[in-house]
């Protein structure tokens, strides 16, 4: 689809084609995706939903994005998953990690 082996953005990419069947062939970094999205005519928002893309936009680029698995409101999580996150309780680089994180992580989802 356009992106480095095991980048957060090819594993976000790949979840998207995976889940909805729609394709988003070179969005750029992490930080490129909501304007990307838009583009596309996809909803890009700050408010957290299930099944959509979550870009951290501040520390810099390339940014970071994940695939939102799911939202506990009653708690305030969500459970994410991405790839070459370093503090994941794994090496990072390169692998796949899935963990719970305070609601407000992300600053813009994208609504596939």
């Amino acid at each position: 689809l356009g992106y480095g082996c095991r980048q957060c953005v090819s594993y976000v990419a790949w979840r998207v084609y995976k889940e909805t069947g729609y394709a988003p062939v070179n969005w750029g970094n992490a930080y490129d995706w909501p304007s990307s999205g838009r583009a596309a005519q996809f909803k890009v928002t700050s408010q957290p939903r299930e099944r959509s893309a979550a870009v951290l936009t501040t520390g810099g680029s390339p940014g970071h994005i994940v695939w939102v698995e799911s939202i506990d409101q009653s708690n305030g999580t969500m459970i994410v998953s991405q790839y070459n996150y370093l503090n994941a309780g794994g090496s990072g680089w390169g692998h796949y990690s899935k963990m719970e994180v305070p609601i407000g992580t992300y600053q813009q989802y994208i609504y596939f």
